[in-house]
């Protein structure tokens, strides 16, 4: 099956509704998983800052039978956070189900991912929404090994690899930089972030010319190690 055909991907998983709660989830999620999710929906925040600048609103907690999971809610960044940080208008798919589809369609197309459990959404024509992932133990960003006298070299290639498989498959991630990779203790590499990701219907050498300059303009921006910089 081919990873670009939306439809296909839209089948791996199933869509539940109740009341203002919508919930995208992959088969094996049980319906008494619902409740506790919602819950973990509601409860405080714990903010995280990452390395190129942004700030993610993330909650951890262990589900018994799902393990240790991330809860992801989506904000706003620039001037509109100061006036509407969390609600958006119901206008096609939400970022939180954009997230969650492309999550799939990259990690069947071979590109290492946090593996994707559930979106929720809540509110009809305004709305809040939030990623369910797979945490992963013990990682960094690319950025943060980088400090670590050139550690982050080794990885490149695995950068690399990853990019070509996107281009490939059509996959335009948008906004991907070092603060987007994570590398955990065992060596694993894994791309994040794909709540702006579209299907790319251009040249794939186009592409990945975009893929380039994003990425280093990244590593000018904000003073990397030039090693960083991509060069296919």
């Amino acid at each position: 099956m081919s990873v670009n055909e939306e439809g296909d991907i839209a089948l791996l998983f199933r869509i539940w509704h109740y009341g203002p709660w919508t919930i995208g989830h992959m088969d094996q999620l049980p319906e008494e998983m619902f409740n506790p999710l919602i819950e973990i929906f509601k409860t405080p925040d714990q903010k995280v800052l990452d390395d190129l600048g942004g700030r993610v609103q993330v909650k951890r907690f262990h589900i018994h039978d799902l393990g240790n999971l991330i809860l992801k809610h989506y904000a706003r960044g620039g001037a509109m956070r100061h006036f509407n940080k969390r609600t958006y208008f119901r206008w096609g798919k939400s970022r939180a189900r954009i997230e969650f589809e492309y999550l799939l369609k990259a990690k069947k197309c071979g590109v290492k991912t946090p593996k994707p459990v559930a979106y929720i959404l809540f509110g009809r024509l305004f709305y809040r929404a939030a990623l369910v992932l797979e945490e992963i133990p013990d990682t960094q960003t690319l950025v943060e090994v980088s400090r670590l006298q050139g550690a982050a070299k080794r990885f490149m290639d695995r950068v690399h690899s990853g990019i070509k498989l996107l281009v490939k498959n059509r996959i335009h991630h948008v906004d991907l930089h070092p603060g987007n990779i994570l590398v955990s203790a065992t060596g694993e590499v894994y791309f994040i972030d794909f709540d702006k990701a579209v299907t790319w219907t251009g040249d794939h050498n186009l592409l990945l010319k975009k893929y380039i300059s994003r990425w280093n303009r990244a590593i000018k921006k904000y003073d990397l190690e030039q090693w960083m910089l991509l060069d296919f």
